[in-house]
């Protein structure tokens, strides 16, 4: 039912200043005039940052978004925003690119919290959110999707391409896609169990490595980031943010072609950060969030395949 992860978005209080940081640091395609999105009374604005020119080769964006003057009860994006207090890191929705069809009969039959909001003259597709009712949309229970404020759209007018590239996210040395989306929860096993029960949602991994328990999704594109909801162990540096902060969004996880590159880049550019290697034996790179919107950011170089 779920093809891709539209984006991982940064909420902020200047989505085109952020943008415009993100790109320098990042060395991302310049956004094009349509990356820019404020319709009138709906509450927000966003600026979207493609990772590479494609959207075939990199379907998942870094959409950095921030409230505005709402004029009717559209997409309550500044009360969401507030609901999870002062973190560091908090969503505005994790927005899956799916079948709305099937997903709305899948939540119907099981009686799944949820509401729709149908066409409108700015978005001519219907939008699935999960967690609340049309009759209490601000009343979210993150017990429903595990905390991920997850909202539907159809695949069709998401912006993800049908077909993915064929040469997979290409072979430059710098950011080739959004690898992962990670959200820290309390309870990984309960997490999984209520995706599966409540959204048709099956982790297609559950491993434990050196900082705590992960439960991976995986969507049907196959170079659209992953989702990854980790029980984090208290002794680890995502204990640590997990103890302050509780449970939500924490990382954004981006796949790059040369590592060693990336280091050199970021660190002319003043970006510190801890080199080490993951279970799977890929080096990782943990940069400083001071440098990064506050927000964690992680490389991650492939492992070459034989």
């Amino acid at each position: 039912m779920y093809d891709a992860l539209v984006s991982a978005d940064i909420v902020t209080d200047d989505p085109d200043g952020a943008a415009a940081a993100l790109v320098e640091l990042l060395g991302l395609p310049a956004p094009r005039p349509n990356a820019f999105l404020e319709p009138e009374g709906h509450g927000f604005r966003a600026a979207w940052l493609r990772m590479q020119p494609s959207l075939r080769s990199a379907p998942t964006r870094i959409e950095l978004i921030g409230a505005r003057p709402r004029t009717a009860p559209h997409d309550y994006v500044e009360e969401r925003i507030d609901a999870q207090g002062n973190r560091p890191v908090r969503t505005h929705a994790t927005v899956l690119a799916g079948d709305v069809e099937a997903v709305i009969k899948h939540l119907r039959t099981n009686d799944v919290r949820h509401r729709v909001t149908p066409v409108s003259e700015d978005f001519a597709f219907p939008r699935v959110w999960i967690g609340v009712t049309a009759d209490d949309p601000l009343g979210y229970d993150a017990d429903v999707d595990a905390g991920l404020w997850i909202e539907v759209v159809p695949t069709s007018s998401s912006g993800v391409p049908a077909v993915p590239a064929e040469d997979g996210a290409g072979d430059g040395p710098g950011v080739r896609r959004i690898r992962a989306r990670r959200f820290l929860v309390d309870d990984v096993d309960g997490a999984v169990r209520a995706l599966d029960a409540n959204l048709g949602l099956v982790a297609t991994s559950v491993s434990t490595h050196e900082y705590g328990v992960s439960a991976t999704y995986e969507l049907g594109n196959p170079l659209s980031a992953a989702l990854e909801l980790c029980q984090p162990r208290a002794d680890s540096e995502l204990g640590a943010f997990h103890r302050e902060w509780g449970p939500g969004p924490h990382a954004i996880v981006l796949e790059v072609g040369d590592l060693d590159y990336m280091e050199t880049v970021l660190a002319d550019r003043g970006v510190t950060g801890v080199t080490s290697t993951n279970a799977d034996g890929e080096r990782i790179r943990r940069l400083d969030p001071s440098s990064t919107l506050g927000v964690p950011f992680e490389l991650v170089e492939p492992r070459a395949h034989p």
